[in-house]
């Protein structure tokens, strides 16, 4: 069983993502919920439970939303477009660009070191700093960050430009020290 979302480095939405169960997995596996869309008899509304389909579609919840759909699509013609090998490149690039920045600026990286096991999310703290307020000075230059009760996250994704860690800089500098 392979199981995906889009709502996070897809960049599709909330709503989006897939599931495929292989042959073996249909038969030992069975839904806790099932929607209407999942029952033997979709169309006769009489009130009654219907059992589960006997095959996939029992796992079947409601219709899709053609706009989360197409969310998803967009998504993952962007990966099949540039590649996971292009994206994954991108991404290291900036994080190695952020990772540089932070650290200049007295910031401490709680990320892993090795880039296969941090996920392109850089996870930095500033000594002496309240995280609320960096994320304040970050966000004065354009910048997103997810703030923890001691430390921040930044996010990059393969669009995120280079001038990115020139905010980060800016940011981080004018807190002082």
């Amino acid at each position: 069983m392979v199981v995906a979302g889009g709502q996070k480095w897809l960049r599709a939405g909330w709503s989006t993502g897939f599931a495929t169960l292989s042959d073996r997995a249909l038969e030992s596996l069975e839904p806790v919920l099932t929607g209407w869309t999942g029952v033997e008899e979709v169309g006769l509304f009489d009130g009654a439970e219907h059992p589960p389909a006997p095959d996939a579609r029992r796992w079947s919840i409601t219709n899709l939303s053609p706009v989360t759909a197409a969310a998803f699509v967009a998504a993952l013609d962007l990966v099949e477009r540039y590649t996971v090998a292009a994206i994954e490149a991108a991404i290291a690039v900036r994080i190695a660009e952020l990772t540089e920045v932070v650290e200049a600026c007295g910031g401490r990286v709680l990320s892993p070191a090795d880039p296969a096991r941090r996920a392109g999310i850089l996870s930095f703290t500033l000594p002496d700093h309240d995280p609320s307020l960096v994320a304040k000075a970050l966000h004065a230059e354009g910048v997103t960050a997810t703030v923890r009760t001691d430390s921040l996250r930044l996010s990059p994704h393969a669009s995120t430009p280079p001038e990115a860690a020139e905010r980060v800089a800016t940011a981080l500098l004018s807190l002082g020290s």
